[in-house]
């Protein structure tokens, strides 16, 4: 069992896409430069087409990025690392140092774990991950990090 403590939660907002209240909406330049090319470059038969033309790709063009822009879960931060194995560098009795990914971290364990020892990432609090001994306990032990290093 895992005791949750208190962190500070930062909540950022997301962006508003599309407002135009920024002033560097691409929807207004591309709509503009197309009426501006309709009126002055254009024959007067072409006007109303190239100014349709301009509004159709404007909508293909932020149709595409929107989709590509949100295609997936984000593949970062704390959240993504729960579940995720690791190795004991210094004890954790209850704090010490995991290496997960590769990555060296601090990390508490209530039941305590000695280097070598094999550990599952269960949660975090602020930049310390929060792990358990894996089911098989200290007799089975990681050999390629024997030597705490660093």
């Amino acid at each position: 069992m895992l005791v949750r403590l208190p962190c500070r939660t930062y909540l950022v907002p997301e962006p508003d896409i599309g407002s135009g209240a920024d002033g560097d909406n691409v929807f207004d330049v591309i709509i503009i430069a197309g009426i501006l090319l309709a009126v002055f470059v254009t024959p007067d038969a072409w006007d109303v087409p190239v100014v349709i033309g301009a509004v159709l790709v404007e909508i293909a063009e932020t149709t595409f990025w929107w989709r590509i822009s949100r295609r997936g879960h984000p593949k970062v931060g704390m959240e993504t690392m729960v579940g995720l194995p690791g190795v004991v560098t210094e004890a954790c009795r209850p704090i010490g140092r995991v290496k997960v990914r590769g990555e060296p971290w601090r990390a508490s364990s209530q039941n305590g774990a000695d280097p070598g020892d094999r550990v599952t990432v269960r949660g975090w609090v602020g930049l310390t991950l929060l792990v358990e001994p894996d089911d098989e306990g200290s007799a089975h032990r990681h050999t390629e990090h024997q030597t705490v290093g660093r």
